[in-house]
């Protein structure tokens, strides 16, 4: 056996004293650990977004609330050909009065969720069923990316997002006609929002008004021959 040398700096006393190791600190794959913390990957989803690249879904992990509230915003800039703008904070992003903060990543390094204004977006977004609807000449299809506790104007007004091809040579309509909540159904004339003829793989939010949550919506679908497309509208706020 090999001796073990003790060297006493400070003065040994007549036993002496092997301390355990240190232990180690866990590895943190989790940007929660850190309110401040902004993990590389979240750099990568913005320099992404703001040239409004596809490649931005990629940096977001499939099945988690970050793919359809990035899906969302990359189609509504990408249709509407805004500029998304996001600068680097000292705890986050943000863009005009939005703020993204309190990055998530799974194990991968891909994220999952954060802060939206410092609510998380479970609780601001829903993701759609991924049911598309399509018109009888098939030129027309639409689905719903996502629900949102959030439109244009304030924090609290329910909108969807919807993703469309229409390849006709006129443009389509999406409105809402009405919602059954409580056992009553009440008629809801929400604006029209365009389906513009010519566009693939776009995307536009819809304002849903007085809906309530949980409530069975209408929305109907003006297509040659129109159709109602009956989705539920989920608990969000």
């Amino acid at each position: 056996m090999v001796p073990v040398c003790f060297v006493c700096l400070a003065g040994c006393s007549s036993t002496a004293q092997v301390s355990s190791p240190p232990t180690k600190s866990p590895v943190v794959t989790s940007a929660s650990a850190s309110p401040l913390l902004v993990p590389p990957v979240a750099d990568k989803l913005i320099a992404a977004l703001n040239r409004k690249s596809n490649a931005a879904l990629g940096y977001t992990a499939k099945g988690s609330i970050a793919r359809p509230y990035v899906k969302s915003t990359l189609l509504i800039a990408q249709t509407r050909g805004a500029s998304l703008d996001f600068i680097k904070t000292a705890s986050g992003y943000q863009s005009g009065s939005l703020l993204w903060q309190n990055f998530q990543v799974d194990p991968g390094g891909l994220l999952t969720t954060w802060t939206r204004n410092g609510a998380p977006l479970e609780k601001k977004i829903a993701a759609g069923d991924g049911t598309v609807h399509r018109s009888a000449d098939r030129k027309v299809a639409w689905s719903i990316v996502c629900f949102r506790d959030f439109d244009a104007n304030a924090d609290g007004n329910l909108s969807l997002v919807y993703e469309f091809s229409n390849s006709l040579n006129k443009d389509a309509t999406v409105s809402v006609e009405s919602y059954t909540a409580n056992g009553k159904t009440t008629s809801e004339q929400g604006a029209d929002t365009t389906i513009p003829s010519g566009t693939r793989d776009g995307g536009l939010p819809v304002a849903l008004g007085n809906v309530p949550n949980g409530a069975h919506l209408t929305l109907h679908l003006s297509t040659e021959p129109s159709k109602n497309i009956d989705v539920v509208v989920p608990q969000l706020g």
